[in-house]
């Protein structure tokens, strides 16, 4: 008891930065009660939520490292490396906007506000706003995968702020495409050709072989990314 404010502490096994697991007593305010008694129940709610969590001591990894030590390196061996490297660039850039807590005690309410923070701070649209909603979902969806949460996924209903809508892609008429194909050498004619008439994507027509054009047709078997 600290003057009339009842303090609960207990003791748990936290990891640390290194992965190892020490001991710990941390310390949680309780708030004013008129008597011991009052505040031994509420102490006693509080243990069973502290308890619960504490059934696995990895719910005390902090997000980021979590994120950084545990998410990137299951996505690196299932995702192609085009993907993880989005992820990760999605991951600096907005980083310094999420709260530092541990993992069982990110709430619906720190997915909110951290979105509002990055919608204040960058003006970014709408779309972006879904994809950085869409990756920490899926952050805390591997958490639950593996044990280290049972609680549900806070990111689920966070709602995103009144953003903007991004801006429209510019499409090229079929007399400018001609236009291109007429001024450009051969080569690039090609490209441009390829790009503007079949869809692929940058990667995947950096990555096409002639072995790739068989019967008249044009197969794509693979994407190239980085060079």
């Amino acid at each position: 008891k600290k003057g009339r404010v009842y303090m609960l502490r207990w003791r748990e096994e936290k990891r640390q930065p290194d992965g190892e697991l020490k001991v710990v007593q941390p310390s949680k305010s309780l708030g004013y009660f008129r008597t011991k008694s009052e505040a031994r129940a509420a102490a006693d709610v509080e243990m069973r939520k502290i308890n619960a969590a504490l059934q696995n001591p990895e719910s005390t990894t902090h997000l980021a490292d979590f994120i950084e030590h545990h998410y990137f390196p299951h996505i690196e061996k299932r995702l192609r490396p085009s993907t993880v490297h989005g992820y990760k660039r999605l991951w600096q850039d907005y980083k310094h906007f999420w709260p530092s807590l541990e993992l069982r005690e990110f709430r619906t309410l720190h997915g909110n506000q951290a979105l509002e923070r990055i919608h204040e701070a960058r003006d970014v649209s709408k779309s972006t706003l879904k994809n950085i909603k869409s990756f920490m979902s899926a952050v805390f969806k591997h958490a639950r995968r593996t044990g280290i949460l049972d609680s549900p996924n806070p990111m689920v209903d966070v709602s995103l702020p009144a953003a903007r809508e991004g801006a429209d892609t510019y499409a090229y008429s079929l007399e400018e495409v001609t236009g291109m194909l007429m001024r450009l050498p051969l080569r690039s004619a090609a490209v441009v050709a390829i790009a503007a008439f079949t869809g692929l994507r940058k990667g995947e027509i950096g990555a096409l072989r002639w072995e790739n054009y068989r019967e008249d047709l044009l197969y794509v078997e693979k994407s190239k990314w980085r060079g």
